[in-house]
């Protein structure tokens, strides 16, 4: 939420200090903000409380006319990411209208964040406790397996135009043990290669042993099958063109997930008959 600071910098004498004129700040305060105001060799922390409307102000000397005021909310005092604003916005062709949420994840399991952005022309440049990720240059990010080292972390994204670019909000990442005998899904069979006429349909199995109710999605040439989420998948009857296809399922639990290896589809051209 947008706060307002005002300061005023007013040279009065003061006896003794001719030859230095004193300074007089009267710092005006919306909204509990934090003001630091720095001059010459001393420094203020200056806090105020009082409702937007109160106009309570408070007032400072210094022995210097060199004064700089900066800003930030209690939110971002508190050290809690979810609670801060947009830290950047000079595009305002683009807007952020969802920003990256905070995760809570087990150890071992990956992570996704995401953002939703609106604007020309939008490119993404994801960000771990503001340092660049190689590579994660869309709208979304998954991590890599994490472990209980990688909690506090925070992720945040830039988005740019060409012209300008917005920083996203930051979204705090949690990572807790594995429960007492709980081990993530293990492949007991993998699913194996499958040959078809065109016009056939092929089914694809995978068995897994798992401490908790594993869950399923099948893919194919690494893309995701919509609503393929059982420990089987069937095809559609399939095309020649559909030979050489791969398909593979990741399996996963509160304890983990493991991802299977390819299945090759092999598609026979259906015998034709002449009349």
């Amino acid at each position: 939420m947008s706060r307002t600071l005002s300061a005023q910098a007013i040279a009065v004498p003061t006896p003794g200090l001719a030859a230095n004129p004193a300074v007089r700040l009267s710092l005006v305060m919306q909204g509990g903000l934090f003001a630091s105001v720095l001059a010459a060799s001393s420094v203020l922390l200056v806090a105020c409380g009082g409702d937007n409307d109160s106009g309570s102000a408070t007032q400072a000397r210094f022995q210097s006319t060199a004064v700089t005021v900066s800003e930030r909310s209690q939110a971002g005092a508190s050290g809690n990411p979810a609670s801060e604003p947009t830290k950047t916005n000079s595009a305002p062709g683009i807007s952020i209208s969802v920003q990256p949420q905070s995760i809570a994840v087990t150890s071992g399991q990956t992570a996704t964040f995401s953002v939703t952005a609106s604007g020309n022309g939008l490119m993404y440049q994801w960000q771990i406790d503001d340092v660049k990720i190689a590579g994660a240059t869309s709208s979304k990010y998954t991590t890599g397996a994490l472990s209980i080292g990688d909690t506090d972390s925070v992720f945040s994204v830039v988005v740019s135009d060409g012209t300008g670019k917005v920083t996203s909000a930051g979204a705090k990442l949690s990572v807790r043990p594995p429960e007492t005998g709980v081990t993530a899904p293990s492949i007991t069979s993998q699913p194996r290669r499958q040959s078809v006429l065109a016009g056939q349909t092929a089914t694809f199995f995978v068995a897994v042993e798992s401490s908790q109710t594993p869950t399923y999605q099948w893919r194919r040439n690494g893309v995701a099958i919509p609503a393929a989420i059982g420990a089987s998948y069937t095809t559609p009857p399939v095309a020649p063109t559909d030979n050489g296809a791969r398909y593979s399922v990741e399996i996963r639990s509160g304890a983990g997930s493991t991802t299977s290896a390819d299945a090759l589809l092999s598609v026979t051209p259906a015998a034709t008959t002449s009349g």
